[in-house]
């Protein structure tokens, strides 16, 4: 039975301020932050949250927007703290519900009158345990208004009448399956366009907000002879041009039509309706359903859900009319707004227990569609075990399998056991023969599949030992050598210490390195380095993400310690504090310059910003980042996203690209994830064509490429270039001496080109064949090679540990052609300070 047994940490959310559109109100946060417990003035109300979602790939921020109607009318944008919101129970105990809080006003610029939270908020007693659920038929308008500048009318509608179907797509139709036929938006009607009084600008403040109770209240105003707002429950609307920052969803309460009421309420702006996806997304925000997301900071990297990335996988569920279209979304949000029956609700006691889970999507009429596990007795920390199949909408998510989502405090965490950044592949996936071993002695045990989900086994039992113990002290100090990486210890149980002791000389410059928290453990590393008679030569608490690194040139030959052990020593520790420990005598530093593409938007630690369109430069002599191809500066489209490159002069900014997804290029046309798109001092050509030769499914999508002199080839003749790919997952090709080469995403293909461009043409074959070298399926994640062609530079999609190399993803290793070896890392994105996974990589020596 395979094992995965890491852990996923409590995402440390204490202490983080909420953040808010508009510099003044986080001037308020700052302003108030040591305010008195229930200082401040007393108010009570209904608490209501609007969700800002940015355009893909704008660099833009996702936004949470808090509120309180208050008993008297007034609407109050709040400022709290996360403490705050986390002890009243999160986001989604609060939304909607009647609440007291203490709070004192702060007038910011814009249409919202603020106040900052100083205290506890308070559930005003007498409401249901549960918010509300969302049932029964509730139908949403849509109002198309146009600025009155702008004459557009992006859509006709028809569009938008369509929109709310009950066909595929439509959203009647998409919420009735989602929603296992509890809601439905059957009535639902679209008016429209009508003009706003106001030019387009008249609806920003001076920092480039949207005004959104002006803009909503205008649009409302313009379309009220036409609609009678009270018959419905939301209220979307459709404006002619992009508006600040985002789309939003949410709910507030309105007089309209004589009547008051709660509405769920959205604004979209024209990328955003022209995807339906987005439409299902910004209306999950107005049921009440909140981001879902990995554990890795971020918001929208869940890929098993509407509700975080509802992009990555578009090419999967596209629609000819109404674009992308949305996935389902987990059991925690359907739990949530009351769509889950408790006789389909299973909740782990003390006793294990084997049940059935159907998919979520079209499932059966009989089994559990969702497993609680509980984390140390608490009703707001808990797992949720799910079963995804391709089924409906989920036929847009990218695996089948078990998913594992850890809640907190009203936000679900997908667990991606791998940490590779990336929540849809098999560290997202848990399938059978696989467990999972969580906080609180929880286990998932998934045994086998059926036609419409899994059979698993939940129980509360002992997870892995510590194989080093007893090592509490120097007597008993486990013996490691430079280059060991010791990856299975764990500080177990609380107050445990951990003792290595290794031979040195003087003069040996070493490094030991902790990862923990970098690969999901709860530790929080304190790291010493002791000699002989335990006198203290060097500590460290924290380098990266609580992860303990420290340097040190040794005095003299003889014995020295390393001691690890919790931070909070005494208190802390268990079988979810596990670590690698890795040491290291340092030698010549490396000469060649790394250029890489990244997973995601970020800044490095000297500063320099960057996205999924650009390629990173870091200067081998200075240890200095900065941008060799800026994507916006060349005129790649905001949704490209680089998967892989190679860099045919460093001198002229030019690079051969791959990208994750379609992308479309004037003069050029679209270039697939199975294409290189060459970028130089001319502009951009087709340089490479996979369907010419074969590559056409997902699995053969490219993800790592290197162009080397054709005489480097050892197939062929008058080859034009030699070209090594790695692709995602695998395929097949066929070989330059007959028959078929059956490859995984884990291998090298070696290309003899003899035709680039358009028509490309060429000879395949395997240069590289990984399983037989011991590499873990799938796993590299970028490739590149020397001049000489004999020795391969790759990255991994998470932990690796094969010959001498042992690492995890975002480093770089070696393989020798010669010495069929692998060796490294030789460098490390991280320890470098690069904050996000390497996605592309070309390793250029001087």
């Amino acid at each position: 039975m395979l094992s995965r047994w890491k852990y996923l940490p409590l995402l440390l959310l204490a202490g983080l301020l909420v953040l808010f559109t508009g510099s003044a109100l986080a001037q308020s946060n700052e302003k108030y932050s040591g305010a008195t417990n229930g200082e401040g003035e007393a108010l009570t109300g209904t608490f209501l949250v609007i969700w800002g979602d940015p355009q893909p790939n704008s660099g833009e921020a996702a936004q949470t927007l808090y509120f309180l109607v208050t008993d008297a009318g007034e609407e109050l944008q709040l400022a709290i703290s996360a403490d705050t919101l986390a002890a009243a129970g999160g986001v989604t105990a609060l939304n909607g519900r009647r609440v007291t809080i203490h709070a004192i006003r702060q007038a910011v610029p814009g249409d919202d009158t603020a106040a900052a939270v100083t205290g506890a908020i308070e559930l005003v007693p007498g409401q249901p345990s549960d918010p509300s659920p969302i049932t029964g038929t509730q139908p949403y308008v849509s109002i198309l208004c146009k600025f009155n500048d702008i004459p557009d009318q992006p859509r006709g509608l028809s569009y938008f009448t369509g929109m709310y179907s009950n066909s595929y797509p439509g959203l009647d139709h998409y919420w009735r399956e989602t929603s296992f036929n509890q809601v439905n938006i059957a009535g639902s009607n679209a008016y429209g366009w009508f003009t706003l009084p106001q030019p387009r600008s008249a609806y920003f403040d001076a920092e480039g907000n949207l005004l959104r109770n002006d803009v909503l209240f205008d649009c409302i105003g313009v379309a009220n002879a036409s609609v009678n707002f009270p018959s419905f429950s939301g209220i979307n609307m459709m404006f002619n041009a992009n508006l600040d920052c985002c789309a939003w969803g949410g709910s507030r309460t309105l007089t309209l039509d004589g009547v008051t009421k709660q509405y769920g309420v959205t604004w979209e702006p024209p990328w955003a309706y022209n995807n339906i996806t987005v439409m299902a997304h910004e209306m999950g925000h107005s049921m009440g359903m909140p981001h879902s997301s990995g554990q890795y900071g971020l918001v929208y990297d869940n890929r098993w859900d509407v509700m975080s990335d509802t992009w990555t996988d578009c090419d999967r569920a596209t629609h000819a009319t109404y674009g992308c279209v949305g996935q389902g979304t987990i059991s925690f949000h359907k739990n949530l707004v009351g769509w889950i029956p408790a006789a389909r609700r299973f909740t782990l006691g003390s006793s294990a227990q084997t049940i059935t889970l159907q998919r979520l999507a079209q499932p059966g009429a009989s089994d559990y569609l969702m497993a609680i596990l509980p984390i140390n007795g608490s009703s707001s920390h808990y797992y949720t075990v799910e079963a995804h199949k391709w089924a409906g909408y989920d036929v847009k998510l990218p695996l089948e399998g078990v998913v594992i989502h850890e809640v907190i405090d009203g936000v679900a965490y997908v667990i991606d056991i791998d940490g590779d950044g990336d929540t849809g592949d098999s560290g997202g996936q848990w399938l059978p023969g696989e467990t999972f071993y969580g906080q609180d002695d929880n286990v998932v045990a998934i045994n086998s599949a059926t036609s419409t989900g899994y059979t698993v086994t939940l129980s509360r039992g002992s997870g892995p030992t510590d194989p080093h113990e007893p090592n509490n002290n120097r007597a008993n100090a486990t013996l490691i050598a430079y280059g060991d990486v010791v990856d299975d210890p764990l500080i177990d149980p609380a107050g445990d210490v951990d003792f290595y002791r290794f031979n040195g000389q003087a003069g040996d410059a070493i490094t030991v390195d902790i990862d923990a928290v970098t690969l999901g453990s709860d530790l929080d590393s304190t790291l010493q380095l002791q000699n002989a008679s335990g006198n203290l030569l060097a500590e460290n608490d924290d380098t990266t993400n609580h992860d303990s690194l420290l340097t040190y040139t040794l005095p003299s030959n003889g014995v020295y310690y390393v001691r690890v052990r919790e931070f909070n020593h005494g208190n802390e520790g268990g079988s979810s504090y596990f670590y690698t420990l890795k040491l290291t005598k340092q030698g010549v530093a490396t000469a060649a310059d790394i250029y890489v593409a990244t997973n995601a938007i970020g800044v490095t630690a000297d500063g320099q910003s960057f996205n999924k369109r650009d390629i990173l430069r870091w200067d081998g002599d200075t240890g200095a980042w900065s941008l060799h191809q800026s994507g916006n500066a060349i005129g790649l489209p905001t949704n490209a996203d680089i998967a892989a490159f190679d860099i045919p002069s460093a001198a002229n900014g030019s690079a051969n690209m791959a990208f994750t997804k379609n992308v479309t290029i004037a003069g050029v046309g679209t270039i697939l994830p199975h294409d290189l798109l060459l970028h130089d001092p001319n502009g951009f050509a087709l340089r490479f064509d996979g369907s010419d030769v074969g590559l056409s499914t997902a699995g053969e999508k490219l993800d790592g490429v290197e162009l080397l002199p054709g005489y480097l080839s050892p197939i062929g003749t008058n080859c034009d270039k030699y070209i090594l790919f790695s692709v995602k997952t695998g395929g097949s090709v066929s070989a330059y001496n007959g028959g078929t080469i059956t490859f995984s995403g884990e291998d090298v293909l070696g290309f003899c080109s003899t035709q680039l461009g358009t028509n490309t043409q060429g000879l395949w074959h395997l240069l590289i064949d990984g399983s037989a070298e011991g590499m873990p399926r799938n796993s590299t994640d970028s490739l590149s090679a020397s001049a000489d062609g004999q020795t391969i530079y790759l990255t991994t999609k998470g932990n690796f540990n094969v010959d001498g190399a042992s690492g995890t993803h975002s480093m770089v290793y070696t393989y020798s052609l010669a010495t069929g070896q692998f060796s490294g890392p030789i460098w490390s994105g991280l320890d470098e300070g690069l904050p996000k996974t390497v996605d592309g990589l070309d390793v250029i020596a001087p």
